[in-house]
């Protein structure tokens, strides 16, 4: 199980029964994109490991398990990736987790309603089954895809196209990390803006609702830029 969301949502290993967990640094944490982070949470996950006889290629958990019960690594870390993971953290600290996350679900609500009053089409409908961190759209009817995300690259914002038997037919927007107000208004506004130009049927009340949305959604107090 890969969880994207580490970091960005409510994530119960012990509650929700989870054997093993498998996240990455880059994700909701915020830190440079080298390193996982497995949780072991169950004694039987461990015992499946112990049953498996040929050797592994490239991570070897009963081999990771023995080395950290003498809180040591088998073999040299990246060090200076610690060092970065760790003052990814800190900040997480100094904000608070509740607060980490609760940015995290505000800002991608504040999204999710901004594209959706300028007339973009959820892929995922149901609020229930919606992920916080990665948010799909239906492309524009009658557009290029690769076409709307090139223009949109353009303009200094990067989105990505479906996987598999969605690709071509819905973009995803990650809400991840350490994104800011300003970069939220640079998306949502690039967007819109070349769906317009394709023949988007947002009217200019809804524009304003859809930018609305971004300047008051909750952040931080420590992110937030005040008057003066």
């Amino acid at each position: 199980m890969t969880m994207y969301q580490l970091g960005g949502d409510y994530f119960e290993v012990d509650s929700w029964g989870i054997d093993v967990a498998v996240s990455s640094s880059q994700k909701c944490l915020a830190a440079p994109p080298v390193m996982s982070f497995i949780a072991v949470a169950s004694g039987e996950a461990y015992r499946k490991a112990e049953s498996i006889n040929h050797p592994s290629i490239y991570f070897d958990i009963k081999l990771m398990r023995k080395f950290g019960e003498k809180f040591e690594t088998p073999f040299t870390p990246a060090v200076n990736y610690l060092f970065a993971v760790r003052e990814a953290l800190g900040i997480i600290r100094e904000i608070g987790l509740e607060n980490w996350i609760k940015w995290h679900i505000e800002r991608g609500r504040a999204i999710l309603n901004a594209f959706t009053r300028a007339g973009l089409e959820p892929f995922i409908r149901n609020d229930y089954h919606r992920s916080t961190t990665v948010l799909s759209f239906r492309y524009p009817p009658g557009v290029n895809p690769d076409e709307f995300r090139r223009t949109i690259y353009r303009l200094g914002v990067s989105i990505s196209d479906g996987m598999d038997e969605v690709k071509g037919k819905v973009f995803r927007v990650g809400n991840m990390g350490y994104l800011t107000r300003r970069d939220v208004l640079t998306l949502v506004s690039s967007v819109i803006a070349v769906s317009l130009i394709n023949g988007g049927n947002a009217n200019n009340t809804a524009i304003g609702d859809a930018f609305r949305e971004v300047l008051n959604y909750w952040e931080p107090e420590q992110l937030s830029v005040g008057e003066g």
